[in-house]
């Protein structure tokens, strides 16, 4: 029988709606990333040969994240599979499973938190204390909620710095590392080195 992989997407999020509106107006058009694509996180299933059932559910309002209602829909999603699945999260999907797992008190630990360019404290919105997604806390209790952590940061992300990374390795010390040149903000159609970690667990 093949396991359950629940993958959550990224997205943005802002600590204002001015600050949302302001970045309407203001940011750069990437017409690039307005083309018709299948990324690597589509895929997963078929690349996985079967191993894995693959869930990517569609997170609320991802242009302007909110971190309590995609919390709210997460723990719904969970509440109707039938085993507890493993989690990879991209961005700020990354961002939430760094969240919710360093602040939800668990019975028992999920199987296993695969984080693809997570960010910190670094970052100009999620240092400001009025953003739902900014980290509280002691994120050190992720490798307690989780049998197996692993981060993937590229040295070459225009998104998020590849400083992020030691920022996550001096409180989440317990954890996997995982630093990987060319590989920008992870938007590519493969990602060979997820799909061997994966393999690992089936």
């Amino acid at each position: 029988m093949s396991k359950k992989l629940l993958v959550i997407h990224g997205g943005d999020t802002y600590p204002s709606p001015e600050a949302y509106l302001e970045s309407l107006k203001t940011r750069e058009v990437y017409l690039d990333r307005m083309k018709s694509r299948v990324d690597w996180k589509a895929t997963l299933e078929m690349q996985l040969d079967g191993a894995f059932e693959v869930f990517l559910p569609r997170m609320p309002i991802a242009d302007n994240a909110t971190y309590e209602l995609w919390k709210l829909w997460f723990e719904r999603v969970l509440s109707t599979i039938d085993e507890m699945p493993i989690f990879v999260g991209h961005s700020l999907g990354a961002m939430f499973l760094v969240k919710y797992y360093s602040e939800v008190i668990l019975t028992a630990p999920v199987p296993g938190l695969f984080l693809v360019a997570p960010e910190h404290l670094s970052s100009k919105v999620l240092k400001d204390e009025q953003n739902s997604f900014t980290l509280k806390g002691n994120l050190g209790v992720l490798t307690e909620n989780a049998e197996k952590v692993v981060f993937f940061h590229s040295e070459d992300d225009p998104v998020v710095s590849f400083d992020n990374q030691a920022i996550f390795k001096e409180m989440v010390p317990d954890a996997q590392y995982i630093t990987l040149p060319n590989r920008g903000h992870f938007l590519g159609d493969t990602f060979p080195e997820m799909v061997a970690m994966l393999k690992n667990l089936a």
